[in-house]
């Protein structure tokens, strides 16, 4: 019997179409990210002393390449996600407000003449590299291959980023490294629980 006009079909969900799968909203994310340090550096020129300038350009630099990288880096990864990976990745967009958490570091640059300016910077910047961690665990359990060096270049993006918004504000050094010790501190509790939770799961489930 030919299935009705407008009536539901047995096949069950259709996967996203490909302007509805997360990728583009990672896409979106990324792109804002890129834009970050080329902000952060346009308004740490007017903030600091003329004796500054040179390292502001060439922190703002290699802050810029890094960040770029790492934004290739997850994009070509992502390109070849299942439909549940890209369902994953959607997810995760939305629950983080990625897009919207990005835009928002973009507005703070607009003035980082102030030490809660640079702070506030700071901390969606961190922010942005545990929603940017939250995406390579989706590559991982995904099967796709995430190098060493990822985690290792996360560290190197940060401690450049300190330096960088320290210029010209010395004693703000030790806040921002306190503040990143902090970060890491909760990734690492953060990891011990969901180790306890996988080992507790596959306990329960070998006394059923």
């Amino acid at each position: 019997m030919a299935t009705k006009r407008g009536a539901q079909t047995s096949e069950g969900p259709q996967p996203p179409g490909p302007r509805d799968d997360g990728l583009e909203a990672m896409q979106q994310f990324l792109n804002l990210f890129e834009q970050l340090p080329a902000g952060i550096t346009e308004a740490l020129r007017v903030a600091v002393d003329n004796d500054e300038r040179p390292a502001v350009e060439a922190l703002g630099a290699a802050l810029g390449e890094q960040v770029r990288e790492l934004s290739t880096f997850v994009r070509e990864s992502a390109t070849n996600l299942s439909a549940q990976g890209r369902l994953d990745v959607a997810r995760v967009m939305r629950l983080t407000a990625g897009t919207t958490l990005a835009n928002s570091g973009l507005g703070l640059t607009s003035d980082l003449a102030t030490p809660g300016a640079r702070l506030g910077i700071s901390e969606i910047f961190d922010l942005i590299k545990k929603i940017i961690r939250l995406l390579l665990k989706i590559l991982k359990k995904l099967g796709i291959s995430v190098p060493w060096w990822v985690e290792d270049l996360l560290e190197l993006i940060n401690e450049v980023k300190n330096a960088f918004l320290s210029r010209g504000m010395p004693r703000l050094a030790p806040t921002l490294s306190q503040n990143h010790q902090n970060m890491l501190a909760e990734l690492a509790q953060l990891e011990r629980l969901q180790q306890a939770s996988s080992w507790r799961f596959a306990v329960e489930e070998n006394e059923e």
